[in-house]
């Protein structure tokens, strides 16, 4: 079921990146217009930026003082957020431009119904990206000291409760 839905998807998707892609640089004519003060937040989708705020291995390593962690810990996660970065970066770079797509006004303005494909496929790619970085965070912790992964946790824990939206 869920290839079908992938498949239909790429198939409604497919016809506005193509056509955006032909309009980006050989349209002069004034119809092309972007929006650029709208941000992803009014877009409804969580930009790469933001999302990238949420590697927590990355996050502890930008942390490595405070936890005092040893030299070989740090190479073996930066070896691991190395790998962090390279995983997640294809459903990044489609994330950033379904949010292209979706800041589009004028005649190139997504209809209703892409605008709805388009928040599906990128929530897909948000749960990619999450469930790697996650994944990574496990394998990161285990490199790490007892002591050390208590702290690390300890950090993650207040940044997650911070990068939370209040609700």
């Amino acid at each position: 079921m869920s290839r079908r839905l992938s498949l239909v998807v790429v198939l409604l998707l497919l016809p506005t990146f193509v056509s955006a892609q032909r309009t980006r640089g050989g349209s002069r004519g004034g119809k092309m217009s972007f929006d650029s003060s709208a941000g992803p937040r009014k877009t409804g989708i969580m930009s790469p930026k933001e999302l990238e705020r949420e590697n927590m291995v990355n996050f502890v390593l930008d942390k490595r003082k405070d936890l005092k962690l040893s030299d070989d810990e740090v190479k073996a996660l930066k070896e691991i957020n190395d790998r962090a970065k390279d995983s997640v970066s294809a459903p990044l770079r489609s994330l950033d431009s379904i949010g292209s797509q979706m800041r589009r006004s004028g005649d190139l303005a997504p209809s209703p119904e892409s605008q709805q494909v388009a928040k599906l496929v990128a929530g897909q790619k948000i749960e990619i990206v999450r469930g790697q970085y996650d994944a990574f965070l496990k394998e990161a912790l285990a490199k790490l000291t007892e002591e050390h992964q208590k702290a690390a946790n300890d950090l993650i824990e207040a940044r997650r409760k911070e990068l939370t939206p209040d609700k």
